[in-house]
């Protein structure tokens, strides 16, 4: 979360561990010559510190509850997409229900069928509640705005829809002011995030993103249903991140709600 330039100054403030930047003075680092003219730094540095914190204590320190994860309107959908960006194909919806009714996928490598599964999944958004997802305001909904715009229907239901980004929105906002919990992770991938509340990963043939895209072009050239198989797989297991996530943020702010 420190680049390299800003770490050394910090040492030259005579902060060198992740102890001291945790009960640093703020009013004495920003007045260090070290961070003159750098007021957006001292802006984060309460941020860092409650990471700081958490760190050291090897435990996630709550401030105040979010209301807003006790409040998302049912029924609840945790929903990631596996995607070819570069040609706008969304090839795979997952979606899993809050209330544990279980994992529905939708995968497709044709034009006809992509485009069917887009116009299904709008009718299914506009049905009501909350889409859940991870990062999903920077690359879910990116991908289906622009899938839209492909076949030509209105992005507009993108707008009506009621999403909550448990990245942004919730475990690092990247503000002091709205940034409620912080978690003694060093990475925000979801999967990082939910091995802190007990997640156990299964052994899967999909390493990552970009290796599940490989798959899926593979698959387009041969397809396989052990290709298929193996990319619903990894998607699935993005979602039960996202159901632990948002159960372990709930019960850390329970107390606090």
């Amino acid at each position: 979360m420190i680049k390299e330039g800003r770490a050394d100054r910090l040492v030259q403030a005579g902060i060198d561990s992740v102890e001291k930047l945790w009960k640093a003075d703020l009013g004495a680092l920003a007045a260090h010559p070290a961070f003159q003219g750098d007021a957006g730094f001292i802006g984060q540095v309460p941020l860092l510190q409650g990471y700081a914190e958490a760190h050291c204590k090897r435990a996630a320190i709550v401030y105040a509850a979010d209301p807003r994860i006790f409040e998302l309107p049912e029924p609840i959908i945790h929903m990631d997409l596996e995607f070819d960006g570069p040609v706008s194909e969304i090839f795979l919806y997952g979606m899993l229900r809050h209330d544990g009714k279980g994992v529905e996928q939708w995968f497709d490598h044709t034009r006809k069928g992509q485009d069917k599964m887009l116009r299904d999944f709008r009718d299914l958004c506009l049905e009501g509640g909350t889409i859940v997802t991870w990062g999903g305001r920077s690359s879910d909904t990116v991908q289906l705005r622009r899938a839209c715009e492909k076949i030509g229907i209105s992005p507009r239901w993108l707008n009506e829809t009621t999403w909550f980004d448990l990245q942004a929105d919730l475990v690092f906002t990247g503000s002091p002011e709205t940034q409620r919990v912080y978690l003694p992770v060093t990475k925000f991938k979801s999967e990082t995030v939910a091995k802190h509340f007990g997640y156990k990963k299964p052994p899967l043939n999909v390493k990552d993103g970009y290796h599940a895209l490989r798959l899926y072009r593979n698959f387009k050239r041969n397809p396989r249903p052990q290709i298929q198989d193996d990319l619903c797989k990894y998607n699935a297991e993005d979602l039960w991140h996202l159901k632990i996530i948002l159960d372990g943020c709930r019960e850390l702010m329970t107390p606090h709600h």
